[in-house]
């Protein structure tokens, strides 16, 4: 893919990494919960933008189960970087698609290391809100 600039390539990794994290939850206890607040969101995204590709994409995506989304949303394609860039999941957390996020790719100890970001997304804290 084409990328005009390294903050075009930053941001699409921290949107996969983001999203990598989420598919996580979505396989774990509270993936259910998860998908519920996700499709508020959505439905949400539908009231105020009305039935753009985008929204009807992820209601296709989410007409499947949780564990089909978590696979979909970390593919490397260019339809899944496409969901990932409208995504209702970045509305749960504080994250509105369309602006800069502000995800710190930095565990807890990252200080001790001199401030290095984690190698794996799984190493990065992660909750969901009830």
């Amino acid at each position: 893919m084409y990328y005009a600039s390294p903050l075009d390539r930053q941001h699409l990794l921290r949107k996969r990494a983001a999203h990598r994290i989420i598919a996580r939850c979505l396989r774990g206890d509270r993936g259910e919960f998860l998908m519920e607040k996700a499709r508020i969101a959505l439905s949400e995204m539908e009231r105020s933008d009305g039935p753009t590709p985008y929204v009807r994409g992820w209601q296709d995506l989410f007409s499947g189960d949780r564990f089909d989304v978590a696979r979909r949303i970390v593919m490397r394609d260019e339809a899944a970087e496409d969901l990932r860039e409208t995504s209702p999941f970045m509305k749960l957390h504080g994250f509105d698609y369309g602006q800069r996020m502000s995800i710190v790719l930095m565990d807890e100890g990252s200080e001790a290391k001199g401030g290095v970001a984690p190698k794996r997304p799984d190493m990065l804290r992660f909750e969901i809100a009830s």
